[in-house]
């Protein structure tokens, strides 16, 4: 089982984003759209400028542990393509890449384009940011201006009605969040 002639990283990402794709397009389970656009944005983006010549066989833990040093210093040398592309990444963001193109590499493992060791190398986040709870007074100034007609109607198109609902939505989100102490997480699997 080990691999002759090898594909490069940028054809083993490209063979990764067709499948996944075509299997988001077959409505298969654990395939959305919004990884699908993580995929595009920050694996193909970054990636590839990065590893892409390479070949699969000769990705090591290594590339994975100087990718961070490698993305810091990507925009010096290449100007951002989109206004909200931020110079310096977040630790976040790069860990988020990290583990996509970890994903990436399993899927490779798994079809035989790379027959090494999987990659065990795990980003850290280093600094926590975390934000402080509400003050009192910033819950009431919070919860007071969400009752209002003006949150309803402030926005880009006027009053939408789509606009509305998803305020709407928002308004009974955050006091929920507030108000029932459960963490995010455990918020999102609810259902009625």
């Amino acid at each position: 089982n080990m691999v002759i002639k090898g594909k490069t990283v940028a054809q083993g990402i490209q063979d990764f984003i067709t499948e996944y794709e075509n299997r988001l397009s077959e409505s298969w389970d654990g395939y959305s759209i919004y990884m699908l656009r993580i995929y595009r944005k920050h694996v193909e983006k970054y990636w590839v400028p990065y590893i892409g010549e390479k070949k699969l066989a000769l990705v090591s833990e290594s590339d994975f542990r100087d990718y961070e040093k490698w993305r810091r210093g990507y925009w010096v040398r290449n100007t951002p393509t989109h206004a909200n592309t931020k110079r310096n990444p977040a630790q976040r963001t790069i860990q988020l890449e990290i583990t996509s193109m970890k994903a990436v590499m399993r899927w490779c493992r798994e079809n035989g384009y790379y027959s090494g060791e999987p990659i065990s190398f795990i980003y850290r986040v280093r600094d926590k940011n975390r934000r402080s709870a509400f003050t009192r007074q910033q819950y009431r100034r919070i919860t007071q201006y969400l009752r209002t007609n003006e949150w309803l109607e402030v926005g880009q198109y006027g009053t939408d009605a789509r606009v509305v609902r998803h305020r709407k939505m928002l308004r009974e989100y955050f006091l929920f969040a507030c108000n029932i102490g459960m963490r995010v997480g455990e918020m999102r699997e609810m259902r009625w």
